[in-house]
């Protein structure tokens, strides 16, 4: 329920903020963390180390059922949950949802030695859950991933140059808008016309105005002369827009015009270029997310008996 539309909040952030990070539950629906409630560490190879997330939760709609302490038991009621956390559930009931709201915080740790994901989730500083997985549950996605870093770079911050120039020529050509458009009337100092004269409906007479050759020299209109200086700074807004049309893969910017809009072999070419531009975001795309994803399903597949013949390790690719 609602896979497809989390995924694409989800690559919607990917694309945008560079990095992602979604948990994929026991009935296999996705949840997708916002970037500032998780945190990621990654060793040298880019290598997931552990996670930290942060949820806004109620302390009375946590699903209790399964989950462990501790010491390893399983949770027989809500109410010694709560107790742990140094929480009671009537005094929870007495108050309204929003006001009970706790922060649940989230730890997802590598154990190189065992080779399993450690989790612990805690309230009110008191660790509620512990549980051991083989594929981790959360999935973490990046973008272009600088080495050494822990979070990865989406198209926006590595186009950001040129689209705060766009930004501030499309400012300006709204600044030149505007003052085109402006209309103000002035009057020349002593002048006969009253500025009333001007309000007058269209084909009214007015008396007074000083006329050379036709021409009322006693009122004029505001105009803006930038016409030509405009131009530089419109050609320079073109030429960034076509750029970033590439860039972002927008067709009316990468597809052919003109005699070659007719051509076979152009819109080929055409399909090489994007193919290969959407490499760079494909493969993480392909081995960050999907795959883990589908390995995650598998496990949960096999684990709950829905799958009667096991699948070898690795057969994911």
């Amino acid at each position: 329920v609602g896979f497809r539309a989390n995924a694409i909040t989800a690559f919607t952030q990917l694309l945008v903020g560079g990095d992602v990070l979604e948990r994929m539950k026991d009935d296999m629906r996705i949840n997708v963390f916002r970037q500032d409630r998780y945190v990621t560490n990654r060793d040298d190879t880019g290598d997931v180390r552990f996670h930290i997330t942060l949820e806004k939760k109620d302390p009375l709609a946590i699903e209790w059922n399964g989950l462990k302490s501790p010491n390893g038991k399983v949770w027989e009621s809500l109410d010694a949950l709560l107790e742990l956390v140094n929480l009671k559930r009537t005094d929870l009931a007495a108050k309204t949802v929003a006001d009970r709201t706790h922060d649940l915080t989230t730890h997802i740790a590598w154990q190189p030695e065992t080779k399993i994901w450690m989790i612990e989730q805690e309230i009110n500083g008191k660790i509620f859950n512990t549980s051991e997985e083989e594929v981790s549950p959360y999935i973490s996605t990046v973008g272009e991933l600088p080495p050494g870093e822990h979070y990865g770079r989406g198209f926006v911050e590595q186009n950001l140059p040129e689209i705060r120039s766009f930004n501030e020529l499309t400012l300006r050509h709204l600044n030149l808008a505007e003052m085109v458009t402006k209309l103000l009337t002035f009057l020349r100092q002593g002048s006969q016309i009253r500025p009333e004269d001007l309000a007058k409906r269209s084909g009214s007479v007015v008396e007074g105005a000083q006329i050379v050759n036709g021409v009322v020299q006693d009122v004029a209109l505001m105009m803006a002369n930038k016409g030509a200086d405009f131009a530089v700074g419109h050609a320079v807004w073109k030429t960034i827009r076509g750029e970033l049309g590439q860039h972002m893969l927008l067709t009316t910017e990468t597809a052919p015009t003109g005699e070659a809009g007719r051509s076979p072999k152009a819109w080929q070419a055409v399909r090489a270029q994007l193919d290969g531009a959407l490499g760079g975001l494909y493969a993480p795309i392909s081995e960050d997310n999907t795959i883990p994803k589908f390995r995650r399903a598998l496990h949960l597949l096999q684990r709950d008996g829905r799958i009667a013949r096991p699948i070898p390790k690795n057969a994911v690719d």
